[in-house]
């Protein structure tokens, strides 16, 4: 099986990229795109392409619906009538975004991005991130999906012109094995030998789910967990025409586990994994736990999930094995929280207090627990300001001063001290 690995620029032709997308041309070539700017949501952010041919990849071109609003997703697709066709997203915040297209003869030249759905608004129709699909009746399906509202639900957009005009189709059901809503996006296709479509997706379950359609998508069966493991990051399906499907994504759930050392950190011996599960009965995703050792000799750890909150866990056997990890009031945003226990007897606490997965990452605040971790008051907000990100912190203490560091705006590292 031959295998190449490259990159499609050497020279970035912007400070960060995201959210590709390929299509292999007749003659040959290849076209990719990929949104791109000063980071992801910046105003500045557009769609490039570039185009795989004898001499490599080309120059990347800029394509733009509005040069104030930040692009997000594209997807690319050809027609029946060999014309390449460029979907993606523009807006300020997935529930502003509208969906826009453009076709190319070439992957070169582009024509002025037009809307896909006219006076759509409010999450875009169309795909979302993977490619459609054409069925052997002709028609085409767009998987597509909805962020709105803090609910992540999927749905297929169809077209029976050539991509022309476009039909939403109802949300494809969803509940889990215990009756409740999975929240599942970003789902991609394929159609069986028997004539039947059906879908996986991304969710925030650890596991990829799957939904059937046995009319070409008009319906979809109740959506159901997979055995495929799935981190709440995207994935993506082609069926190939040797009959095989090949499947992309990243085969890993998130856990938290400690390392041991007794030698001063020359040798370690991995834990098992910390047991976890919601209220409900089902896995939580847990990661980048942080670490403190209570008065009585237990040891303690909060951590990362992406549930709304911070979860807890308890070793009464200095890490060697630890408690189902619980739900505590402390809010989490799916994004990195950091502590320290000083001198003082008291617990420092940076996060942010943010209850929402994948939720703003402003503010930033610095709590304290005088009571060993079982409620925490803020002390002190670090940063504060509307489309900021403050961010990953670190924190430790020494002879009674806080020191303290964070992202700020993926542009600088700044630095507290906070004296006791």
């Amino acid at each position: 099986m031959e295998n190449i690995r490259e990159f499609i620029f050497e020279n970035k032709p912007t400070a960060s990229c995201h959210a590709s997308t390929v299509l292999p041309l007749a003659d040959g070539r290849v076209v990719a795109a990929w949104f791109a700017g000063t980071k992801e949501s910046a105003d500045d952010v557009d769609i490039l392409t570039s185009v795989r041919g004898e001499n490599g990849w080309s120059e990347p071109v800029r394509v733009s619906a509005d040069v104030k609003v930040p692009h997000w997703n594209p997807v690319l697709f050809e027609r029946e009538d060999g014309k390449i066709m460029l979907f993606f997203k523009v807006g300020k915040k997935i529930p502003m975004w509208k969906t826009y297209f453009s076709l190319s003869d070439n992957g070169v030249d582009w024509t002025e991005p037009a809307e896909l759905v006219p006076e759509d608004i409010g999450g875009g129709r169309g795909p979302v991130k993977n490619k459609p699909i054409r069925l052997r009746s002709g028609r085409v399906i767009a998987p597509a999906s909805d962020e709105r509202n803090t609910l992540w639900v999927c749905f297929v957009d169809i077209s029976d012109d050539d991509c022309r005009t476009w039909k939403r189709m109802r949300t494809v059901p969803t509940k889990s094995l215990r009756g409740f809503y999975v929240p599942m996006i970003q789902p991609t296709l394929w159609q069986s030998e028997d004539g039947g479509v059906h879908m996986l997706t991304r969710t925030s379950r650890g596991r990829i789910y799957r939904s059937d359609s046995s009319d070409e998508g008009e319906t979809w069966c109740m959506a159901y967990r997979t055995k495929l493991p799935n981190n709440n990051s995207g994935i993506d399906l082609v069926g190939a025409e040797n009959g095989k499907l090949y499947l992309v994504c990243n085969p890993t759930l998130w856990v938290c586990f400690v390392d041991i050392s007794d030698d001063d950190c020359r040798t370690w011996k991995r834990m098992r994994t910390v047991p976890t599960k919601s209220l409900r009965g089902f896995y939580v995703p847990m990661i980048q736990p942080t670490l403190w050792q209570s008065e009585d000799g237990g040891v303690h750890m909060l951590t990362r999930t992406s549930r709304g909150r911070i979860y807890r866990s308890d070793s009464s056997d200095e890490g060697e094995t630890w408690c189902m990890a619980y739900r505590t009031k402390l809010p989490n945003n799916n994004s990195g929280i950091d502590l320290v226990g000083a001198e003082n007897g008291k617990l420092y606490l940076v996060c942010n207090p943010v209850k929402k997965n994948w939720g703003s990452r402003s503010p930033l605040d610095l709590l304290v627990s005088e009571d060993g971790g079982k409620t925490f008051t803020r002390l002190l907000r670090l940063e504060d300001r509307e489309g900021g990100e403050f961010s990953y912190p670190a924190i430790t203490e020494r002879d009674g001063i806080l020191h303290i560091t964070y992202t700020y705006d993926r542009e600088h590292i700044a630095y507290r001290q906070i004296k006791l």
